[in-house]
Formats: C-alpha cells, sequence, structure tokens
C-alpha cells in the first residue's frame, strides 16, 4: 500500500501528508466517514508511514517494518475491533483470554483477510460492542517500550460501538497522552462518540466516493473491464468495500438473484414467497442479502428513469425486463418502494429476524404495484 493505492480521499491524504511533512501529527485523529470510504486504509496507510524506517510523508513500502505492516504483525499497530464476549469473562481479563478455539481461529481469519485487503469489513459472531477490555489494553500497550523510532497506533475500528464502559476508559487515556503513542479513531456514526472523545481528536472527515473515482479505481486497480466497472460502481453507493465483494462474487449472479427476489414477492404465493425466503437465508449471509436488496432498489430505479425517459450515464445491458414492468405496473409507487428498502436494510444491520423482515418488505412492495391486492 501507499497514499497512491488509497482509493480517492486527495484532501484527507494531503492533510495527513502537510502535518507530516511539518511534524506536526496530533495524539489522536478521528476519521469519520461512510462505510467503503477507506477509512481504516488511511489510518493503516498513516501507521506505516509513521513507523517507517526510511520514509517521511510517503512510507518506502519496502523496509522491515513496512513489511510488517503488510501482514499487521508489526509490534507497534494494535487493532481494536468489536470482539465476541467469552464464557465467565470479566472486565479485566485480557480481550481474548476467555475466548474459545473456534472464535479465535475467526478472529484470525479475519485479521488475514483484512491484511490483504484493508477495506475488508471485519465481521464476527456475537461481536456487537468494543469491550471495556480491550481499552484498558491500549493503556497496557502504550506503557511498554516501542519496537524501533516510530509510534505505538492504536487503530480503534467501527469506535460507535465502544460500550459505555470502554467509552469512559478511552476518555482517560485521551485525556494523558503517552507521547510514543497515536490513537486513530473510526466512525461511520460521530455522533454516537462521547462529546469529550470527540473534542479530543483531531477530526477528518472522508469524502463520499463518487462512481468515476470507484469504477476508474476497479479498471486500473482489479483490472475490471471500464463499464463493468461502471455498472458496479453505480449500485454501490460509495462503497468501496460492497464494490470489491460484487467483483469477488458473481454479479450478475447477484443481480439476477436480486430481480428473481423481486418477482416472487410480487407474483408468487406466500408459500412459494416464504420458500424463496428460505433459500436466500441458507445460502447468503447478512451482507449478500443486503447486497441483494440494493440491487432490487437499483433495478428499480433504472425501471423508474426508464419509465421517465431520462438517459441514464450507464446504458442498461437490457431494457427488456423493465418495459414489461413498466407495463405491468404502470401506477408503481417508485418512491415508496425505495423507502421501503432502505428500512429493510437498515433493520438488516440490527439484530431482527430476516426471514420476518422480508416477509414484511413483501408485504410493502405488493402495497406499491397499484393493484388492488388479492389473496394468493
Amino acid at each position: 500500500m501507499s497514499w497512491a493505492s488509497i482509493v480517492g480521499q486527495s484532501r484527507a491524504k494531503e492533510i495527513l501528508r502537510v502535518s507530516l511533512q511539518r511534524n506536526r501529527l496530533a495524539h489522536a485523529y478521528l476519521f469519520i466517514g461512510q462505510e467503503g470510504s477507506g477509512k481504516y486504509a488511511i489510518a493503516l496507510e498513516l501507521a506505516k508511514v509513521i513507523n517507517c524506517e526510511h520514509g517521511q510523508e510517503e512510507a518506502c513500502d519496502n523496509c522491515a517494518s513496512c513489511r510488517k505492516f503488510k501482514t499487521l504483525q508489526h509490534p507497534n499497530l494494535k487493532l481494536i475491533f468489536p470482539l465476541p464476549v467469552g464464557r465467565y469473562e470479566k472486565s479485566n481479563d485480557p480481550p481474548l483470554a476467555k475466548l474459545n478455539d473456534d472464535d479465535i481461529i475467526a478472529i484470525q481469519e479475519q485479521l488475514n483477510l483484512k491484511a490483504s485487503n484493508p477495506y475488508h469489513k471485519i465481521s464476527l459472531l456475537r461481536a456487537n460492542t468494543i469491550k471495556i477490555n480491550s481499552i484498558r489494553e491500549i493503556r497496557r500497550q502504550a506503557a511498554l517500550t516501542i519496537f524501533g523510532q516510530g509510534k505505538k497506533v492504536f487503530i480503534i475500528i467501527d469506535a460507535d460501538k465502544m460500550s459505555d464502559e470502554a467509552s469512559n476508559a478511552l476518555l482517560k487515556t485521551l485525556e494523558e497522552p503517552h507521547p510514543d503513542t497515536l490513537l486513530i479513531l473510526t466512525t461511520t456514526s460521530v455522533e454516537s462518540l462521547l462529546p469529550t472523545i470527540i473534542s479530543r481528536c483531531q477530526l477528518i472527515r472522508l469524502d463520499p466516493l463518487g462512481e468515476d473515482v470507484i469504477a476508474q479505481a476497479l479498471h486500473e486497480n482489479r483490472n475490471i473491464e471500464l463499464q463493468r466497472s461502471k455498472t458496479i460502481a453505480r449500485s454501490v453507493n460509495g462503497n468501496y468495500t460492497k464494490a470489491l465483494r460484487y467483483i469477488d462474487a458473481d454479479y450478475e449472479d447477484r443481480q439476477n438473484k436480486a430481480i428473481g427476489l423481486l418477482r416472487a414477492m410480487l407474483m408468487k404465493s406466500r408459500m412459494a414467497v416464504l420458500e424463496e425466503i428460505e433459500k436466500l437465508i441458507d445460502n447468503y449471509q447478512k451482507p449478500e442479502i443486503e447486497d441483494i436488496l440494493r440491487l432490487m432498489q437499483q433495478w428499480l430505479q433504472d425501471s423508474m428513469l426508464l419509465k421517465e425517459g431520462i438517459k441514464s450515464e450507464y446504458p442498461l445491458p437490457s431494457t427488456e425486463a423493465h418495459e414489461k414492468f413498466i407495463n405491468h405496473y404502470p401506477d408503481w409507487d417508485y418512491a415508496g418502494s425505495f423507502g421501503a428498502i432502505d428500512r429493510a436494510v437498515s433493520l438488516l444491520g440490527k439484530n431482527v429476524y430476516i426471514p420476518l423482515l422480508l416477509i414484511d418488505l413483501t408485504f410493502k412492495l405488493k402495497k406499491f404495484t397499484g393493484i388492488a391486492s388479492s389473496n394468493r
């Protein structure tokens, strides 16, 4: 990685470069930006630059220190993120001490994925909050001797998920910063953090990634054909993490699944819809189901643009299915359906029973058809 490998975010990168040139880094940063905007990627690059054996405002990517950062194995780097709670775990236990072998293996797998792709989103079962144990570990680690001539860097991923106790513990660390330590918090939801934490950090807001920026990155970094890159970019709402998920999976297959689910919700019997939902849940995880719902929303938006005669920057590969939909549902409530899917995606990120969520979405979408409902 290097500053150039981070997608977009020229403004944020320039702020950090200037701070490095002038040797005026803050003791704590708060990176704010939407999902997939590159908050962690920038945090990791800053940590690597600070510890590079040859770099100033740019890491060399070749020294022993940079190589250790590439695998997330540098002793000066510590990642803090939501973890499961172990059986009989107490708040003064080390954060991993009471976790079972399966949890430890899952954590290592996620870190390996994060090392190979800084835009990967860490996802662990039963990991809903950042524990006070993890924050207390920062104070313990900060007191240890640094490796080499850099700084210890603690990156708190999804800082808004800190428990109340963890937030208060972090506040004590921010109030008494160690001179050889840098804290970097990342969040999509700054309003969920304590005002006192926010006030003790230098805030850097990341800009939303435009469709052109994402499309160009997919084309140049992943050798994706440019037209396909543009098609994917317009479906991810500025989320580069999601764009990478789309190319790692079969984008067209997932898009077909979205259209098939919409067709089933509108036209099949209740029993058949339930069977379709069960298949979906058996074959896809939450992030993938979110992708399918967003692709369904995108497909409906394309239908709306076609109906209104608005020329899209990205021509549709085929308009036949959209035209059939428009003719069959001339009074479709597009705005209502977009809102219903937005709400379903929002609830998907919470502890909601997925079959019930999708059944509720089915009922709502049928109301937007403009056709009198019937008991199928």
